[in-house]
């Protein structure tokens, strides 16, 4: 899959640096994405990218499960694929990766899929 392209805006890998920095409160700065959407259950999540998104669409949305996790939910092929984020304070961990900031986070995924192989497998 090529470069990722999120519902609600586009990603720039090339210069993320005008929409995030390396301070303290990056949460905060999620309100600002067009792809991070707050209060977006995750059936409308599916809904929303399902109908409107293609295969490597995705949105960050908070998760239900405790305050500072967030889910990345990615489409592959007619399904929708949600993977946990997480804030830490000085951290976000994705996995088994962790960024010390939202540009790193972008950065990483800008140009790598999401989503590996016909299985939809991470």
């Amino acid at each position: 899959m090529g470069r990722a392209e999120s519902v609600g805006g586009k990603m720039n890998a090339q210069d993320p640096s005008d929409l995030w920095s390396t301070s303290d409160g990056e949460a905060e700065l999620l309100q600002d994405l067009g792809w991070y959407h707050s209060n977006l259950t995750r059936h409308a999540a599916e809904a929303l990218l399902l109908s409107n998104g293609y295969d490597g669409s995705y949105l960050l949305r908070d998760s239900n499960e405790r305050t500072g996790l967030y889910s990345l939910s990615v489409r592959a092929k007619d399904s929708v694929k949600h993977f946990h984020v997480e804030y830490t304070g000085y951290s976000f961990k994705f996995g088994f990766n962790e960024f010390s900031s939202l540009k790193d986070f972008v950065k990483h995924f800008a140009n790598q899929p999401l989503i590996g192989s016909e299985t939809g497998a991470h």
